[in-house]
């Protein structure tokens, strides 16, 4: 009797409903090499990603340069801000070693992606995928002065960390990259 009447209790919980999901696509630039992804990026890392995230909207601005959340004008009139920005969510990631740039092992840094979960509604990048929590990973960042430093590309500026210590890539990255390769770019010799 306990038995059924705890299966009975289960079976009356609410079940959350899934979250609607919008697919979108995006542009970047492509690497041709991972020297090319080198010079390009501002800091090259490895690091931890951290638990947790914070899903932010990026507004674009209107024709005339005003906030559009403070002046939307009529082309956004009645749309959500999810609707006319862009959703990305930041993580935490803690570097273990730095290989390019300024920054220091321990420091703790925002990494922004395209996407996430906002208002009931799951944001995905079609092709991308999300650092996911205790990954270790190498990433090829710009950073800014006032915000979350960004991979330069979401497939192609980031590499799983394997259990050897070793380099990873992405499904559909063509590109590959080995310490001895990183450790000549670090001395200035481009392999």
């Amino acid at each position: 009797m306990p038995v059924l009447l705890g299966a009975v209790a289960c079976s009356s919980q609410p079940v959350p409903p899934e979250p609607q999901t919008v697919t979108f696509s995006a542009s970047y630039p492509e690497y041709s090499s991972v020297a090319e992804l080198w010079s390009t990026a501002d800091l090259v890392i490895e690091a931890t990603v951290q638990p947790g995230g914070r899903v932010m909207v990026e507004m674009p601005a209107a024709d005339d340069g005003t906030d559009p959340r403070a002046d939307p004008g009529g082309s956004h009139e009645g749309l959500t801000e999810e609707q006319v920005g862009v959703v990305y969510t930041v993580r935490t990631v803690e570097i273990s070693r730095v290989l390019k740039g300024t920054a220091s092992a321990g420091q703790h840094i925002g990494v922004q992606e395209m996407g996430g979960t906002r208002n009931g509604v799951r944001y995905v990048e079609a092709g991308a995928t999300l650092l996911a929590e205790k990954s270790r990973v190498l990433l090829f960042l710009r950073t800014y002065a006032d915000f979350a430093a960004a991979p330069l590309n979401p497939l192609q500026a980031r590499f799983d960390l394997d259990s050897h210590g070793g380099y990873r890539s992405l499904p559909g990255n063509t590109l590959r990259v080995t310490k001895a390769e990183l450790d000549a770019l670090r001395a200035g010799r481009v392999s």
